[in-house]
């Protein structure tokens, strides 16, 4: 385990070297025997950290159901996006069809909903104007879906294991598409 695990990059910048050498993990902590325990406390330990936001409503994985179809959209028109020049995005959807449905009725495990969840998301840019759509599978961490590019229903031949989106909820009823390693497909690869 590494000293600085739990703290954040450019921590020592921001703390100084005493203060980052303080809240570091000693010279001992290199080595851990985990005792088993009961699933509820990890589950009151992590609320407690990361409590879930009720003001948004129910978790992506309640609000939407293993054998539902859902599409959420947003379309830029031209104000917005003379306004957001770096914006490539005209318009983005994500949506389970019943492409997406077969597959998770094959092989997934409603138990364990949304992990295994196949999504599709789809973009058109301003610059060619040309559709581009992804297929993503889900995996549920507390109140969202982390979502990994997955070739089994594209024909990609290079590692895009690395391409991640998270869903989120968001408020009245929408959610929001989180792309922080630019993930999300916007030229075919």
């Amino acid at each position: 385990v590494q000293p600085d695990v739990y703290l954040d990059a450019g921590a020592e910048e921001d703390l100084g070297k005493a203060e980052y050498n303080r809240q570091a993990l000693g010279s001992e902590d290199d080595n851990f025997k985990l005792d088993p325990m009961p699933a509820e406390t990890c589950k009151a330990e992590f609320a407690r950290i990361d409590p879930i936001d009720p003001a948004l409503g129910d978790p992506l994985r309640v609000r939407l159901k293993p054998d539902q179809t859902f599409c959420f959209g947003r379309d830029y028109d031209d104000a917005h996006l003379k306004t957001h020049p770096n914006q490539l995005t005209q318009s983005i959807r994500v949506f389970r069809g019943p492409v997406e449905l077969a597959s998770f009725a094959a092989g997934g495990d409603a138990a364990n909903w949304p992990d295994g969840a196949d999504i599709a998301v789809s973009v058109t840019t301003r610059q060619k104007g040309k559709k581009v759509t992804q297929t993503y599978s889900c995996q549920g961490e507390a109140d969202q879906w982390r979502c990994s590019a997955s070739s089994k229903m594209s024909d990609f031949s290079c590692d895009i294991s690395q391409k991640e989106i998270f869903l989120k909820r968001g408020p009245n009823g929408t959610m929001m598409l989180a792309n922080p390693n630019s993930a999300v497909a916007v030229v075919d690869l």
